[in-house]
């Protein structure tokens, strides 16, 4: 069996894909500019700590499942990757 790559952006509209919402549960803030936020991941519940301009820009990975996430506040995985 191939294994899969990692969700791109490009790719969240397809039937094979599914969307969750994330739940921010803490924020911060690191000198000199960098607010944070801590979340969930809504596909393996592992916390991720993700930058503000990070996830606006081009997106953060969970480190353990690879779902990407946006700035709209959504998080993209493969359905099939999804346990």
């Amino acid at each position: 069996m191939v294994k899969r790559k990692h969700i791109k952006f490009d790719q969240i509209r397809n039937d094979d894909v599914t969307t969750r919402q994330i739940n921010v549960h803490r924020e911060g803030f690191e000198p000199p500019s960098k607010n944070w936020i801590m979340f969930d991941c809504p596909f393996c519940t592992c916390e991720v700590k993700a930058y503000v301009w990070s996830i606006c820009g081009g997106g953060k990975r969970c480190q353990n499942c690879g779902a990407l996430f946006g700035g709209s506040g959504n998080g993209y995985q493969f359905t099939e990757l999804i346990k």
